[in-house]
């Protein structure tokens, strides 16, 4: 089963928040109705990209990858993170 790499945007205030399903739509209602802990206090959020991938174990290792570099995230940054894992 194909998973996504999402990136939204908090329309609170600009902050960015990236993760992995499979299910991009069902998961951004979940962030807006906070039911993610992560992003509860920044809701509303609005999708900024989407990255597909073949499979969600494959997804969940380039997020893992991503997360791990711990730096401060934007678009440009998530682009090139997301091109060096192609």
């Amino acid at each position: 089963m194909e998973g996504y790499i999402y990136l939204i945007q908090s329309e609170k205030d600009g902050t960015y928040y990236f993760g992995s399903t499979k299910d991009v739509s069902l998961r951004l209602f979940q962030h807006n109705q906070g039911k993610s802990s992560s992003t509860r206090k920044r809701c509303p959020w609005k999708l900024i990209h989407t990255v597909k991938f073949d499979s969600i174990a494959r997804a969940r290792s380039a997020e893992q990858n991503l997360k791990s570099k711990k730096k401060k995230i934007s678009l440009a940054w998530f682009l090139e993170g997301i091109a060096l894992l192609s």
